[in-house]
Formats: structure tokens, C-alpha cells, sequence
């Protein structure tokens, strides 16, 4: 029985005790632009600390504090934006300051302060009682994700993807207590707190999804069970998948007996070309070695299938019929050959077309949409600065048709694409200065879940154009539900506005991705299809990992829900170049709502037409371009070049 929380309850709150277990509040008061802090005394009644709190250096800020701790002296240490961390006295006497200006992750433990630094890869200490730097303590594994707790007895915790660890008082050794990868701190769409240490041998970790879902999790000492487990299970994939995490995850929890080993051929920190991992992977494969599970993204599925690599998934399809779980059939048969399915895409994006809804029967297909350019050349059709921008975004919904059943390319094709882009480009080409537009707007906050959220988005850097009215539509390959954000946004600012396949020469096109297929060789079969049932089932597909739509349709149902969303309000802005001068732009709102969601679910399932690009072949058609677009070649000399730029390349 709280009797202060409803008077609290517009308010956000943050709880902090000390050595006793006495409790205080941190309350930012929204309706009154000011931060209180309150000790809950006898009876549970509030006792306010009056704070003399020092300014922020940031002025819009001014006074914004994010956390609050309380030392073993009784300090209080907060977390403040523009001051770093900054401590008080129990009484709210300002005493000192530590870190830089956005230092935010820190924890304290006896009386000493503990501060992520992240430039260095350092936990930085300092001595509450003289203020001074006492030592810094390595740590290399640092990740966005990092959270430090106070542990007993001077010792502190940090609690990260990989796992969680121990610090003892005056350390400068880690000891790994938990192995992340074997429990839910592996899995992208749940978000922890710190380890809080019960007892010794006994901790407790939050966690919450992008649902608002909440769970404690318990984790204790068991020394009759082996430190990894008995049997183990390979996946490789040249790029770092949060599907895939998702799913390596999930089977844990149904299979503690088994560890599931994800091998990275191209480490964000090594300089390994794509070339060289593919390269060394195949040499695995001819020798009849290899992980179990390939994630197939940037490979060469085809030659896969053909030499045999690849073993038939029709079970794992099947698993989910059994589970009353029906996977898109559109999905499904990509891969499909002879009654055998070799590979799966779980997650699938969208290449579509935003524009109002009186000219959605202009934009069908690609030379319906360049007919519209040349109509409508008072704005830009949809959004470029360059041929090359042009070329990539429509070779999503084009480029299934440039190569023939016989993998030669299809000169008739790429004519009548580049006729079309040419058009397109001349009707709008007066309002760019030939440089592709970079996304030059930046997002606030370093945890994985804003960074995954803004990633989603990236490809939004046009949306502006559209809202403002500087173009009649937007092209988006949307990545998940969250990429129609923005777009709902310039809807309602624009009063109008419609989803629609980007128009093209293939009709209504998908991008299949987080592609997984069994080595066919592999004594584990039967694991490695339990791995991939459980990458398609519900518990995989509905977690927002941000980096695609689902293939299972209740998923996909799910997320047209929006839960989560219900709440929450989102912005973004963008500087333009106007007759006046430099302008900053708007758009912020609510999230989509379900009815929104639903428009783009049902544009989903209207999918039909794969297409897995070519960066290769999409970077040689934009080298042999360049003179035809500036007007100094015929389309033919154009496809002619192209022809015999990607003769070889082709053939192999």
C-alpha cells in the first residue's frame, strides 16, 4: 500500500535505497517543468529534500536528471544531462561533479562511484569521500547495452548481452558469472536492467520487450549443472542477424540441453572482406565440414542448390502447419524445386510507394509511373538527387526481370528499364544537384532497443519532400512495421496519402531475407530443423528485432496491433533550403494506429514476386549509365556496355 503513488501517478518516478533500505524518489513533474526528490519517511509519507541544484550546460535541458543513487555515506548521485554525474548530500547540499557532459551508465558500491566510460572502454572509479579518481578498470566487450549495479561488500556487476559480471572491491579482473548467450540477455527484443544481487549465488534481472511486457527473472547456482551444455549447434551467417539472435535464443530456452554456436564471418571489428568469408566457408563445405545452419543472406544461394549444400526444409514447414501456424506461401516457395524446400526467408521488406490516393492507377508499373513523371514535372515524382539513387530504388521492383532462366541478362528488359528511369530522371533532374542525399538527422539515445528503432528508419530521409509537398510520392523499403512511422506522420500532416508496391517491372515484389537453410551434410539434422521450426513459430516472429516482416501470418497479424504503441508519441525534423533561407522542419504525432497497420498488413499479403538483389550486377549497370543519363550515349550503346561488363560475372 503506496498512498503517495496517485498523487505521483502523472509523474515519472525512479526509486532508489540505501544501506537501510530507506527509500527515495527522483520525480520529474511534467506539468511543472521541475525535478523533486522525496524521502519516504514513517507511515510512508513524503518528506521533500529541498535540492540546490546546479543548471545543465544544456539550455533546453536545463535541468533534466535521468537516475538516482544513494551511497553508503548517505550521498545522493544522480545522472544529469549536460553535468554528467553529480552528488549531493542527503540533505541536497551540491558536493561534487564527475565524467563528461553525457556520461549517463553508473552505479555506486560502498563509497566508491563506478562510471562507464565508453571512448575507452573503461569503468572509471571514483572516492565518494575525496572526489578524487581512484583507478579505471578495463573492459573490452563494451556495448551500448551495459548496465552497472552495486554488488555487496564494495563489489559491483555488469550486466551485458554476453553476459554478466563481477567486479570485486579494489579488482581489476572480471569474473563471468553468467554466460549470455545461454540465457535472454542474448535475445535482441528484450531489454534488461542491471543484476541485482539477493543473496550470494542468487540474482535478479528486469526485463521488458517493445510491447511493454515486464518479467523478473531469477537466476541462481546450480553446481550440478555443466557450465555449457553437452551438445552444440553451428549457424553461420557472413552479417550479424537479430532474427537470428532471436531465434538462438528461443531454442535455448526449449533446448537448455543444447548451445547454439552463431559464428559471424564478417566481424564489424575485423577487416575480413566478404569475398575472403565466403571464400574460407566454402572451402568448409567442399570438405564436407561447415556448421549445421546457414543463414544464406549475400550468398549464392542458387549454387548452393544445385551442388547439392542444402537439405530439404519441408519438415520444418510442416511443424508449423501442425502448430495451426500458416507460413506465406508467397515466402515458401522461393526456394522451393522438385517438391523440396532448400531455403527459407523468415523475414521478408517491402519496396512501396507512398502518394495520394487519386493517382495510385498512374503509378501500376514502372513505365505507367515514368508517363506520370513526365506529366507532373512541376515536383520531383518521387524524391532522387542522383541516376544512380534513381537506379537502386527501383531496381527493387525491376531487377527479378534483367536475368533470363539461363542466367544471361535480359537486354530487352534493362532497355526498357533504363528508357524509363531516363524519363523519369529528366522530369525531375532540375531539382537535385546530382549528389545522392545523405540522412544527415541524427537519433537521441545509445541503448540497442533506440539504435535498432532508428535503424528501421533510416531510409527515411525523403520523407520531408513528400510531406512538404516537394514531391508527389515517397519510395521506402519498409523493414518492419516501425518503418511506417514516418510515413503516418507526412499522412497526417499532408491530410492524405496511401501505401502502394513500388512500382516496377515485376509485380507487387518482396525482398526475401534472413534466408535459412540446413548443410546437408550435417549429423544433426534433426536439431537443426527443430532450430529452424523455431525461427518460424509465433515466440520468434511477433519479437520487434526491427529487421523485417514475418512470414508467419499470425505474426504478422500480431504486429498490425501496434501494442505497444498505444502511448507512445514520435518526431523528427530536417533542415530545407528554402526561398527564405534555412527552415527546420516537423513531423511528430502518435505511432501508426492498428487501422493504419493493417492497410500495410494487407499490402503484405498481396506480396508475390521475389527478388533477391545484386549489389554486383546493380553497381555495373550504374558504372555503364553514367554517359547515357547525362545524354551522351543511346540506351543501346548503354545496354550494349552493360552486356559486356556483366558477361563474366554472370557465367560463373
Amino acid at each position: 500500500d503506496i498512498p503517495w503513488y496517485e498523487d505521483l501517478v502523472e509523474s515519472e518516478i525512479s526509486i532508489a535505497y540505501d544501506s537501510k533500505d530507506n527509500k527515495y524518489l527522483l520525480v520529474r513533474v511534467w506539468t511543472e517543468d521541475v525535478t523533486k526528490v522525496y524521502k519516504v519517511g514513517k507511515d510512508n509519507k513524503l518528506e521533500e529534500i529541498q535540492m540546490e541544484w546546479k543548471e545543465s550546460s544544456i539550455e533546453k535541458v536545463r535541468l533534466y536528471i535521468r537516475e538516482m543513487k544513494v551511497a553508503a555515506n548517505g550521498d545522493l548521485l544522480f545522472s544529469q544531462l549536460g553535468n554528467g554525474i553529480v552528488q549531493y548530500s542527503p540533505e541536497g547540499k551540491f558536493k561534487s561533479r564527475y565524467g563528461g557532459e553525457r556520461e549517463e551508465r553508473f552505479t555506486v558500491s560502498g563509497d566508491n562511484l563506478f562510471i562507464i566510460d565508453e571512448a575507452s572502454s573503461m569503468v572509471i572509479v571514483y572516492d565518494l569521500n575525496t572526489y578524487e579518481q581512484k583507478n579505471s578498470v578495463a573492459y573490452d566487450n563494451m556495448t551500448h547495452d551495459a548496465v552497472l549495479t552495486g554488488g555487496s561488500e564494495g563489489s559491483i556487476y555488469l550486466t551485458d548481452r554476453s553476459g554478466v559480471y563481477r567486479l570485486a572491491e579494489g579488482g581489476s579482473l572480471w569474473e563471468k558469472i553468467i554466460e549470455g548467450e545461454l540465457t535472454s540477455l542474448a535475445i535482441p527484443s528484450m531489454y534488461f536492467s542491471g543484476a541485482i544481487e539477493a543473496k550470494p549465488g542468487e540474482l535478479y534481472i528486469s526485463f521488458a520487450d517493445a510491447e511493454s511486457n515486464n518479467s523478473i527473472f531469477k537466476y541462481e547456482y546450480d553446481e550440478g549443472i555443466p557450465t555449457l551444455p553437452g551438445t552444440e549447434l553451428t549457424v553461420y551467417t557472413l552479417n550479424e542477424s537479430s532474427t537470428l539472435r532471436q531465434a538462438a535464443g528461443e531454442f535455448q530456452r526449449k533446448n537448455p540441453d543444447t548451445r547454439v554456436n552463431i559464428i559471424v564471418g564478417i566481424d564489424s571489428d575485423s577487416s575480413v572482406t566478404k569475398e575472403d568469408a565466403v571464400n574460407a566457408f566454402n572451402t568448409e563445405i567442399i570438405a564436407g565440414k561447415g556448421s549445421d545452419l546457414i543463414l544464406l543472406d549475400g550468398m549464392d544461394i542458387e549454387s548452393y542448390i544445385s551442388k547439392g549444400v542444402l537439405a530439404d526444409l519441408s519438415g520444418a514447414v510442416k511443424k508449423a502447419g501442425e502448430r495451426e501456424e500458416k507460413l506465406m506461401d508467397s515466402a515458401v516457395n522461393v526456394y522451393e524445386r522438385d517438391s523440396k524446400i532448400f531455403a527459407l526467408p523468415a523475414k521478408f521488406t517491402v519496396p512501396s510507394m507512398w502518394i495520394d490516393e487519386e493517382f495510385a492507377d498512374s503509378v501500376k508499373n514502372l513505365r505507367s509511373f515514368a508517363e506520370f513523371a513526365k506529366s507532373n514535372n512541376d515536383r520531383q515524382a518521387v524524391p532522387f538527387s542522383s541516376y544512380a539513387e534513381l537506379i537502386k530504388i527501383f531496381s527493387l521492383s525491376s531487377g527479378s526481370v534483367w536475368v533470363d532462366k539461363d542466367g544471361n541478362l535480359d537486354e530487352k528488359a534493362v532497355k526498357e528499364f533504363l528508357i524509363c528511369l531516363k524519363e523519369i530522371y529528366d522530369s525531375g533532374r532540375k531539382f537535385t544537384d546530382g549528389e545522392e542525399k545523405e540522412d544527415e538527422r541524427r537519433w537521441g539515445g545509445t541503448d540497442s532497443r533506440t539504435q535498432a528503432l532508428a535503424k528501421s528508419m533510416s531510409d527515411a530521409s525523403y520523407i520531408f519532400d513528400w510531406a512538404f509537398g516537394r514531391s508527389y510520392g515517397y519510395s521506402s523499403n519498409l523493414k518492419s512495421y516501425n518503418s511506417v512511422n514516418s510515413p503516418s506522420l507526412a499522412i497526417a500532416r499532408r491530410k492524405g496519402g496511401i501505401a502502394l508496391p513500388l512500382p516496377g517491372q515485376a509485380e507487387n515484389v518482396f525482398i526475401p531475407i534472413n534466408i535459412i537453410g540446413i548443410n546437408a551434410k550435417t549429423e544433426k539434422f534433426d536439431i537443426a530443423e527443430e532450430f529452424v521450426s523455431v525461427m518460424l513459430s509465433s515466440s520468434v516472429q511477433n519479437a520487434k528485432t526491427y529487421d523485417g516482416f514475418p512470414i508467419n501470418i499470425k505474426s504478422l497479424e500480431h504486429g498490425a496491433e501496434g501494442k505497444g504503441n498505444e502511448d507512445l508519441y514520435f518526431g523528427i525534423t530536417n533542415n530545407a533550403e528554402t526561398e527564405d533561407g534555412l527552415i527546420e522542419e516537423e513531423l511528430s504525432g502518435p505511432m501508426p494506429s492498428a487501422k493504419e497497420l493493417k492497410k500495410v498488413m494487407e499490402l503484405c499479403l498481396s506480396l508475390k514476386t521475389p527478388y533477391v538483389p545484386d549489389d554486383t550486377l546493380l553497381e555495373m549497370i550504374i558504372d555503364e549509365t553514367d554517359e547515357y543519363f547525362a545524354g551522351k550515349e543511346t540506351v543501346e550503346q548503354a545496354v550494349s556496355q552493360i552486356k559486356e561488363r556483366t558477361r563474366l560475372y554472370l557465367s560463373e
